[in-house]
């Protein structure tokens, strides 16, 4: 029974808090996607006169590439944030991007704009906009977000959730935030997470989420403990017939 219990605690996700009841109202969570270097962006300009904005946007023909075998294709076009936090934009030059969520980058490009085309439209969107899940899950791997905004929960659900055997209470994510890499400790099991600042994971985050002791066990002996039991039992079970 106390295994049953304890197996239970580990296993369900957002179980009430100690202090919390079960008529708690979860906090809606504010997140907004700002631009980081290696954002690959599709950045298109229009206007009620379609002229204007043709030296504002780029065409397939700029991204020609040749594979091994001398064949050309068109490659993913966009705009690939530089380290230093800047894309090179058509007649406008270089503009520094990094830091801005969608709002703030969309007004600095039309400000830039209003000097050469009258009514612009500016259009953003991540063209590499992932999230690794690894680790202790049904499917792991990288996945594409085309929305732009995803959740924990969301990415565990496109890895087909955690096995029974993955631990809960202390899922890992790996995020980069101004050059540097940060660990974060989820627990999955509290309710508490659904407020969580690191409820929805930003483009190039990495999840992780380990075995417990015995599935790591047994991956590095090859073998259960149900099965060293079975094979004492049967040694033993020999043993007695012998003396016999």
């Amino acid at each position: 029974m106390l295994l049953s219990c304890d197996t239970y605690k580990k296993v369900v996700y957002f179980r009430e808090d100690d202090t919390a009841s079960s008529t708690d109202t979860l906090q809606s969570v504010v997140f907004t996607t700002t631009y980081q270097a290696n954002d690959l962006l599709s950045i298109t300009v229009s206007a009620p006169d379609p002229e204007t904005v043709k030296p504002f946007n780029l065409s397939t023909n700029d991204f020609l590439t040749k594979n091994a075998k001398g064949e050309t294709s068109g490659s993913q076009i966009g705009y690939l944030v530089d380290n230093s936090g800047n894309i090179d934009f058509p007649v406008l030059g270089r503009i520094r991007i990094a830091g801005l969520n969608r709002e703030q980058a969309v007004s600095l490009i039309k400000n830039k704009l209003s000097e050469y085309v009258s009514q612009p439209t500016v259009n953003i969107q991540i063209l590499n906009f992932n999230v690794t899940v690894l680790g202790d899950v049904q499917r792991p791997g990288t996945f594409r977000i085309d929305d732009e905004r995803v959740s924990l929960l969301e990415a565990l659900g496109y890895a087909e959730d955690l096995n029974i055997t993955g631990v809960r209470r202390d899922v890992l994510i790996i995020r980069e935030e101004n050059g540097k890499k940060i660990e974060i400790r989820i627990d999955l099991t509290k309710k508490s997470f659904l407020n969580s600042p690191y409820y929805y994971l930003k483009q190039n985050d990495i999840v992780y989420v380990q075995p417990n002791k015995m599935k790591a066990n047994s991956g590095i002996y090859g073998t259960s403990a149900s099965t060293w039991i079975s094979l004492v039992s049967l040694i033993l079970t020999s043993l007695f017939f012998i003396s016999k």
